[in-house]
């Protein structure tokens, strides 16, 4: 029973995370003082530019350092690479010890979720992850300057 009620909430919150995505994609096409036409041929030309820089030299080098590691917002802000760099890495590191860590397990391969190495993991990839969740939630409700709202739906989230 406890399975059906898993696989049903996570069905939904897959739903309501592509109605999201969805949302936004409609949002950012509609946006500026173009028809929805034009901005739907400017946001294709823009995936295939982005697409054709990927084949220059150095390019998938920059992807790992400014993608991965966050190069740029590191030069902007330290406290927001740090959150980002927790959020971000510490879920990667979730999901693959814990998907991946029973696919192997699954394999044959001696592997256990009560191992001590494997709770240490888990736990400080949770503990950073938290961490993370924290550091964003007080950064965004106790500002040190006061900062224009991002988008349209901000205010709904925090207030």
């Amino acid at each position: 029973m406890g399975m059906w009620i898993f696989h049903g909430l996570a069905a939904l919150s897959l739903l309501a995370f592509v109605a999201g995505v969805a949302g936004r994609i409609r949002f950012w096409l509609r946006a500026g003082n173009h028809g929805a036409h034009e901005n739907r041929d400017r946001f294709g030309s823009i995936v295939r530019g982005s697409a054709a820089a990927l084949r220059k030299p150095g390019a998938l080098r920059a992807v790992a350092v400014d993608g991965l590691l966050f190069r740029r917002l590191w030069r902007v802000s330290q406290y927001r690479w740090l959150i980002h760099f927790l959020l971000a890495w510490s879920f990667v590191g979730l999901f693959m010890i814990g998907s991946l860590g029973d696919m192997v397990a699954s394999l044959g391969v001696p592997l256990g979720k009560d191992d001590p190495w494997f709770a240490a993991v888990n736990d400080t990839l949770g503990l950073g992850l938290l961490a993370g969740v924290v550091l964003a939630a007080g950064r965004r409700l106790f500002p040190r300057a006061p900062h224009p709202a991002t988008a349209f739906d901000d205010d709904l989230c925090w207030r």
